[in-house]
C-alpha cells in the first residue's frame, strides 16, 4: 500500500516553492492592525514578497477580513492558499482584502 503524503506536507513543499530563499523582513502585525490571534509575516528578497496571513484561534468560524495596503497593481498581487489554488482578489477602498483564517494564505506581491 502506497502512503498518500498528508496535506500539511503538501502546504510545506508550497511554502518551499513561494518563498524559496527568501529572508524574514518584518512581522506586519502591528502595521495591519491585527488582534492578538492573527499574524502576518513578510517574507521577500528584491522585487518579490510573500506575506504569510493566519488566525492562531479558530474563533471565528468564516474567518476575518484583513486589509493589507498594497501599492503594486492588480496583475501584480496574488492570493494562494497553503496548498497552492489561487483565491480570488479582493479590492477595497485602502488596498486589497484577505480572508484570513486557521489555514494560512499567502499574498504575493512584486514590488520595485
Amino acid at each position: 500500500m502506497r502512503a498518500e503524503p498528508k496535506v500539511a506536507w503538501q502546504a510545506l513543499l508550497n511554502l518551499l516553492w513561494l518563498v524559496g530563499d527568501e529572508v524574514l523582513v518584518d512581522d506586519r502585525r502591528e502595521e495591519l492592525g491585527l488582534d492578538g490571534w492573527t499574524y502576518a509575516y513578510r517574507l521577500g528578497r528584491p522585487g518579490y514578497w510573500v506575506t504569510a496571513l493566519w488566525r492562531g484561534l479558530d474563533d471565528e468560524p468564516t474567518g476575518v477580513i484583513v486589509r493589507v495596503p498594497v501599492k503594486g497593481a492588480r496583475h501584480d498581487v496574488a492570493v494562494v492558499t497553503m496548498i497552492g489554488m489561487e483565491l480570488p482578489l479582493i479590492e477595497g477602498e485602502a488596498g486589497w482584502e484577505v480572508a484570513v483564517g486557521p489555514e494560512p494564505v499567502y499574498l504575493l506581491e512584486r514590488v520595485e
